[in-house]
């Protein structure tokens, strides 16, 4: 027995090129199966092992509230142990030929990271309060203008240039033109936080 898990290392190591710590995992499943059916069964034979010894051995492990993940990886490494004796030619057929692995919860694929949602959030708001702003800036200033606040003024139209004026630090670049007889307000390069239009000064 000791022979075919070493030839079966080597399989591992040389053949399929796993890492030292793939190979470990592989073999201390198969000495842990090994333990249980001595333990058990009193039998160290792993050649002439049936399916029925292997079931025993996966509702010992569930009743141990070991993961249904964990017991098929377990009993993948012995999978890989009987496809080897079956390469091999040790055994005829391998006893976990018609098994059937555990069912696993499926996990929730979250295509974005908490933080990431976050941040497209914050866009979205952000987005929205500068259109909301630039909204109740041309409202405000069309309604002063319906209602005559904004007086016509040389000073303002200086041969119908355009002039800058600010308003609480946070408007720059108002543009002012003269259309019709009357006084229109533009647009503002800078909107943001903006609560009210005031009429123009010089």
């Amino acid at each position: 027995m000791e022979n075919s898990k070493t030839a079966f290392r080597n399989y591992l190591q040389l053949e399929k090129k796993y890492s030292p710590h793939t190979v470990n995992a592989y073999l201390n499943d198969l000495i842990s199966f090994e333990t249980y059916i001595n333990s058990e069964f009193d039998s160290e034979d792993l050649l002439n092992v049936n399916y029925s010894l292997i079931r025993s051995w996966i509702v010992t492990l569930v009743d141990a509230q070991i993961s249904n993940t964990s017991v098929n990886r377990k009993i993948s490494s012995l999978k890989s142990y009987y496809k080897f004796l079956l390469k091999t030619k040790q055994i005829v057929i391998s006893p976990l030929l018609k098994h059937k692995s555990l069912k696993t919860p499926k996990t929730l694929q979250i295509p974005f990271s908490e933080k990431e949602l976050d941040e497209v959030l914050n866009l979205i708001i952000y987005t929205l309060s500068l259109l909301l702003c630039r909204s109740l800036f041309f409202c405000s200033s069309l309604l002063c203008l319906v209602l005559g606040i904004l007086p016509e003024n040389d000073e303002i139209l200086h041969n119908g240039s355009l002039r800058q004026v600010f308003l609480r630090r946070e408007l720059s670049s108002l543009s002012v033109a003269k259309q019709d007889g009357g006084v229109v307000c533009l647009e503002s390069s800078n909107l943001s936080r903006l609560s009210s239009c005031t009429h123009c000064v010089n």
